[in-house]
């Protein structure tokens, strides 16, 4: 498939037949490149279980941008330079939280609680702390102890691929068809994190079952 479009956008109203032509796409392209890994990104875990029903194939990863980035990301979140990334990140916002200038009870109470566990507080006691990242799977940060929510999963996962280029290229040969399912409600850092990687021309689109 190296001279293929493998990067496809679905895009229908409910009830019009979607998940079903998805489903035929993706049977086709396992018929006709049996060895081809194919990924199909959906907005919620509903609609995988939903797309996952009757299709059986090793080649093929079903789930939602959540899941399948803490699966293929998560084997470098102990790495020493993916951790020196995440300060160089998250830093700014680590310190801010200690100093705490606006005496928010909330910080205050985390501040606390971390001076508990670890006898003080400090960036420096933070750093050393923090062994590896991990996803939190929810819609916040922890950010004294590598945790990251479900929008930083996303951003920090792209800025991983941009500074290493050995992630990227691994996400480029490991699959030769991208679906991504409902991207009107997906971010553009989503659909910008396939695009950049993909290996062949790209193309965006919507496709309309009914018309097909």
């Amino acid at each position: 498939m190296a001279d293929t479009i493998n990067l496809f956008l679905i895009n229908a109203p409910a009830g019009s037949g979607k998940t079903t032509y998805i489903k035929t796409l993706i049977r086709k392209f396992s018929i006709s490149s049996p060895n081809d890994n194919i990924l199909c990104i959906t907005y919620t875990n509903r609609a995988a279980i939903e797309l996952s029903k009757d299709i059986m194939s090793s080649h093929l990863f079903i789930g939602t941008i959540h899941s399948f980035l803490h699966n293929f990301i998560k084997q470098y979140f102990a790495h020493k330079e993916v951790i020196e990334l995440y300060f160089s990140k998250y830093g700014g916002l680590i310190e801010e939280r200690i100093l705490n200038l606006n005496n928010k009870d909330q910080v205050t109470e985390s501040n606390n609680k971390y001076k508990e566990k670890y006898g003080d507080l400090s960036f420096d006691i933070v750093k050393k702390n923090i062994k590896v990242l991990y996803y939190n799977e929810t819609p916040y940060n922890s950010l004294y102890y590598g945790g990251l929510s479900h929008d930083d999963l996303i951003e920090f996962s792209k800025c991983m691929l941009d500074k290493f280029p050995i992630i990227k290229r691994r996400l480029k040969s490991k699959y030769q068809a991208i679906f991504i399912d409902e991207y009107q409600d997906t971010t553009s850092s989503v659909l910008n994190f396939f695009a950049l990687c993909n290996q062949t021309k790209v193309l965006i689109f919507p496709v309309y079952p009914e018309e097909n």
